[in-house]
């Protein structure tokens, strides 16, 4: 019970299927979970987590799972990236009109509700918590804020 978020968030690495079908009652708590992280869905994912409140704080892991928010955003957001079109000379440039869109497409907001600013600061605190350390060894190789975008994704499950 306590590892799994343990691992969801220090590794990325989520649970199997065949590992929660062994446990009914962690099946019914962390499967919804591993379905929100997978597709990059903030909105099911604040309701997972709303519906497994009152036993995630008896077990004392409800911070832990709501940290991994962050690993939802990051799926959201490559995925946002992988539908862009264009060569790979113009890809590794992402407009964050994609990304305001696609968090306002997950989380179920409305048109225009959420601000370029407050995307801008999803990617800054994405990229400065130290979970994504492909980003900071690629930028040291290529010095090229550019780039920054295409490293992000090369750790998500």
């Amino acid at each position: 019970m306590y590892l799994i978020p343990t691992r969801l968030l220090n590794k990325q690495l989520l649970p199997t299927r065949a590992l929660l079908s062994r446990y009914p009652r962690l099946e019914a708590l962390f499967l919804p979970f591993t379905w929100c992280i997978k597709s990059g869905n903030l909105k099911k994912f604040d309701e997972a987590l709303a519906a497994g409140e009152e036993e995630f704080v008896k077990r004392r892991i409800y911070l832990t799972l709501e940290r991994c928010r962050e690993v939802v955003l990051r799926n959201l957001f490559r995925k946002a990236y992988l539908c862009q079109r264009g060569d790979l000379a113009t890809r590794s440039r992402v407009p964050l009109e994609l990304f305001r869109v696609a968090v306002e497409v997950s989380s179920g907001l409305g048109k225009g509700e959420m601000e370029a600013e407050e995307v801008e600061c999803l990617l800054a605190n994405m990229i400065y918590s130290v979970r994504i350390l492909e980003v900071l060894f690629f930028l040291f190789r290529a010095r090229c804020r550019d780039a920054l975008i295409v490293c992000l994704w090369s750790r998500v499950a």
